[in-house]
């Protein structure tokens, strides 16, 4: 566990490096971070500048951390209901597994219980693991003042300073501060924290800091309130149609700051099927698959499953991409090298990611084409390896809380179930001979699987 999974609301390292770039060789009397959240920002911009930072946040979280940075005791606060263990309110690495202990309860039963048997477990490793967290925390933002302070009393103190830069990074929606930092019913802090009324509030904060004197960057979540391009200074799509943005009040030089993210967004979003195309379907619609390059396959996957982070593709050898009438529905990621070193008989399937459909399960239909021998020559016809072994099979494993996978059912066969650390998740590992007719015996086959659960749903 580190600072970060416990705060939900953690910067993008897009975002980051954008930040750092922007500040480069910019010469201001101070930088002002209101809302500073897990303080990933505030370093990034003390890498690059060394001028006075001042930090502030309003939650017990951030609290928490600004005071160990700074070398004061932790904030007061009163624990009002039973958590299920015992913590020194003095000990700032207690009061973060406390807080994120309250979030898991908050999510359900389950997920509490598994970070529950967890601190059970191993509560000292976890601790000095956070410590040392805290620590490097310290290390890197030493000088740096830290208060606690409500976003718009540091706005309205530093917004006429032509001098001073302001990132402001307001709360996203109007039950944000309840997902992210609310304690409620299991402890009582006293915090300057005013609620928002997000559709009342937004605009007018927006507007204000576009009048402002300090140069201000603002984040805008997926740009609700139809800020002017004029003002938009990077962009990174973090999901099919919901992009973020920063905004900035001042004048600059558009091309220079675009994010890359962004331009590969606009490349792909007219490609990606949507639920206006759902209509078209039926057994003339043509599926197709095309090779693309691993970068790319992350980057589409990352849009249809929120953050899921690369670590989970980085492996995979060969990436493919599904089409259905033209239109992107989904992307696989395949290890072939056990075909030629380990001299195995079958190929191995890493990830397999599809667009969200209200009416269709394209995952399914992802995995019954990965089954067929048509595939399967498809994928393995670049490979002039003389060594290699003619796949007969398709193999994968996966973890869930589940003792099946419903996306597999009827596919793949279950060879293997292993329940881990007497926790409740399962890892599953799947494989099925490859079969030999094609990608459209494929796609009619899960056509009329599709309809015969509409039906059933209906009836």
């Amino acid at each position: 566990m580190n600072l970060e999974k416990i705060f939900y609301g953690s910067s993008t390292s897009a975002r980051k490096k954008f930040m750092m770039r922007w500040l480069e060789g910019k010469k201001f009397k101070q930088l002002v971070f209101p809302g500073c959240g897990d303080f990933q920002i505030v370093m990034a911009a003390n890498k690059v500048l060394g001028a006075k930072i001042i930090a502030s946040d309003v939650s017990l979280y951030s609290d928490t951390i600004g005071c160990f940075i700074i070398g004061e005791d932790p904030p007061e606060f009163e624990i009002i209901a039973d958590i299920g263990f015992e913590i020194n309110q003095k000990d700032p690495a207690e009061i973060l597994m406390l807080i994120k202990a309250i979030q898991l309860m908050a999510k359900g039963a389950w997920h509490y219980q598994r970070y529950y048997n967890e601190l059970r477990s191993n509560f000292s490793g976890q601790k000095a693991h956070l410590m040392a967290h805290l620590e490097e925390y310290k290390q890197l933002l030493w000088g740096i003042e830290y208060r606690h302070r409500c976003m718009f009393s540091e706005l309205a103190e530093f917004e006429d300073d032509p001098e001073t830069f302001i990132y402001l990074n307001p709360p996203v929606f109007g039950a944000y501060e309840r997902k992210v930092f609310s304690t409620e019913g299991f402890i009582r802090y006293r915090s300057d924290f005013r609620q928002m009324e997000y559709k009342k509030d937004m605009p007018a904060l927006i507007d204000e800091c576009n009048k402002a004197k300090a140069h201000i960057i603002y984040v805008l979540y997926r740009n609700k309130f139809k800020v002017p391009a004029k003002h938009l200074i990077f962009a990174e799509s973090r999901n099919i149609d919901k992009i973020n943005y920063l905004g900035y009040n001042h004048v600059f030089k558009k091309s220079r700051f675009i994010d890359k993210s962004y331009l590969q967004y606009e490349r792909y979003k007219n490609a990606i099927f949507s639920e206006a195309d759902t209509g078209g379907i039926d057994e003339n619609s043509e599926l197709s698959i095309t090779i693309i390059r691993p970068q790319v396959a992350l980057y589409l996957r990352d849009l249809f499953v929120h953050k899921m982070g690369a670590f989970e593709g980085v492996a995979a050898e060969k990436t493919v991409a599904f089409f259905l009438n033209k239109k992107l529905i989904g992307v696989c990621g395949l290890n072939l090298s056990h075909l030629i070193k380990d001299r195995a008989d079958y190929i191995f399937e890493v990830y397999a990611m599809s667009v969200p459909n209200s009416r269709y399960h394209f995952n399914n239909l992802i995995m019954r084409c990965i089954t067929r021998q048509e595939f399967a020559k498809l994928v393995c016809r670049q490979y002039k390896n003389s060594c290699m072994i003619r796949p007969k099979k398709i193999k994968t494993v996966c973890l869930t809380r589940f003792p099946k996978l419903k996306t597999s059912v009827g596919v793949l066969e279950l060879v293997e179930k292993e329940k881990i650390n007497n926790i409740p998740t399962w890892k599953l590992t799947y494989e099925a001979l490859l079969k030999k007719d094609g990608l459209k015996a494929a796609y009619l086959e899960w056509l009329k699987v599709m309809r015969s659960k509409k039906h059933a749903k209906d009836d």
